[in-house]
């Protein structure tokens, strides 16, 4: 069902039409294309602000503490540091490909800037992703959720302040499903900025509600593993 088909038709008047056109082959424009564009004239890509490069598997912009919802184990939680921390890494570094099932990993566990990055991927299209408006405005609309990092926040009242009023519902309707599915009360999750001690910087630091205390657990044999195998997937990535 094509739901942005009416919502589409009424955002030709963005302005931000010209430089959209200008990233985007006209042979690869979908029937999506306004709606696409109101992203695109929200704001340029961003990025959090970071204290300097971070290889590990630990996620490099937003934190997760040893803790735990009910159907979840060491082993996922640590595969899900993997892909959280490595799919950041990989899309600062332009591999999209390789960073989108890692970062839709993510997401779907509630990592705010994952879910902000998969968003951006389906409105550009990038790693051979194809564009989709539907999914970049659900996945970006339950990243700014509260509590989120401030600039999706921003990026988000950008956007909205591009859709009609009347059909904001719309675009509401789809948020609230992707916020049913992977906002934080469906994971388990509490997200709240706090400030890197000595610096200027707020991050944003997600902890999961029902916390399992795996204090003294060792997980490095389970980290080299998963960096030996790139072993990651936790099921079907397609969303």
């Amino acid at each position: 069902m094509k739901r942005w088909s009416l919502l589409s038709a009424t955002m030709l008047f963005l302005t931000s039409t010209a430089t959209f056109a200008e990233e985007t082959s006209e042979n690869t424009i979908g029937p999506n294309e306004e709606t696409l564009a109101a992203l695109d004239s929200a704001a340029a890509p961003f990025e959090p602000e970071e204290l300097g490069p971070d290889l590990s598997t630990q996620p490099m912009d937003e934190m997760i503490v040893e803790g735990t919802a009910p159907d979840l184990n060491i082993v996922r939680i640590t595969r899900i540091r993997y892909a959280n921390g490595n799919g950041a890494r990989l899309y600062r570094l332009g591999k999209y490909k390789e960073a989108y099932p890692l970062l839709l990993t993510a997401a779907k566990q509630g990592f705010k800037l994952a879910q902000a990055r998969v968003s951006y991927i389906y409105q550009q299209g990038l790693g051979g992703i194809d564009r989709d408006a539907e999914k970049a405005v659900g996945w970006l609309g339950v990243a700014a959720s509260p509590v989120s990092d401030l600039e999706i926040m921003k990026y988000h009242r950008r956007f909205m302040a591009r859709v009609p009023e009347t059909h904001k519902p719309q675009v509401d309707r789809i948020v609230e499903d992707y916020i049913a599915k992977y906002g934080n009360e469906a994971n388990g999750m509490n997200c709240d900025r706090t400030r890197v001690a000595g610096t200027h910087i707020s991050r944003l630091k997600c902890d999961l509600y029902e916390e399992t205390d795996w204090s003294g657990f060792d997980v490095g044999d389970i980290e080299a593993s998963i960096n030996a195998t790139g072993s990651f997937s936790l099921g079907d990535e397609t969303n």
